[in-house]
């Protein structure tokens, strides 16, 4: 498929806006698309190819990007509040300082994945690949991360109030420094290698540790 240039993009999203209907990207090539700090709210790039595009800051509130794939895709300081992510592939992609409040990641692949100091608050991350990903000092105040796989993350000073972690794996994770007040641990996995914070003890809050 012929890959769209920015200049298409963009008219393919005024001409939608233009005639009230939401703007249709979905399976379009836009792999390394340059559309640093564009509006592309409410657009609909479900299974489209943004590998490596350039996103830095722009905004895509409710927009719909699941089963898209987003590897090494720039979206740091972006708005994505309320977007469907679901599914979609964001391996070693960079979300820092990304706001992803009430967005659904549900099942999505975020493996090797920067989330530094994103904002997640109320995020839906059910079933994720968060093996290996980097959220250090990340808000995920009330987030769901249930029977999400966060085997080996850096979590490290992240904000997890109230989040669910019900049946996650977190086997080698670092929680060391991380606000944990509050959260759901229940049948989530555990080994030697997980690192706590201080004074916290995960078999208490209803985690299991593997031999």
């Amino acid at each position: 498929m012929t890959r769209l240039t920015k200049k298409k993009i963009l008219e393919i999203v005024k001409t939608a806006r233009q005639n009230g209907e939401r703007p249709d990207l979905s399976a379009a090539n836009l792999s390394r698309a340059k559309l640093r700090g564009t509006n592309l709210s409410l657009a609909d790039f479900s299974r489209a190819d943004l590998s490596q595009a350039d996103l830095y800051q722009a905004y895509l509130g409710l927009a719909d990007l699941n089963h898209t794939n987003l590897t090494r895709v720039d979206l740091s300081q972006a708005n994505l509040t309320a977007t469907n992510l679901s599914l979609a592939n964001l391996s070693k992609a960079d979300l820092s300082r990304a706001d992803l409040s009430e967005a659904y990641l549900n099942q999505a692949n975020m493996g090797q994945i920067n989330l530094s100091k994103a904002n997640m608050k109320e995020t839906s991350l059910s079933g994720a690949n968060l093996q290996e990903a980097y959220l250090c000092e990340a808000n995920l105040t009330l987030a769901n991360l249930s029977e999400a796989d966060l085997s080996r993350a850096n979590l490290r000073d992240t904000n997890l109030s109230v989040a669910n972690f019900i049946e996650a794996k977190l086997h080698g994770a670092n929680l060391e420094g991380a606000n944990l007040d509050g959260a759901y641990f229940n049948w989530a996995r555990y080994d030697k290698a997980t690192r706590w914070p201080e004074d916290f003890d995960p078999n208490r809050a209803g985690a299991i540790l593997d031999d």
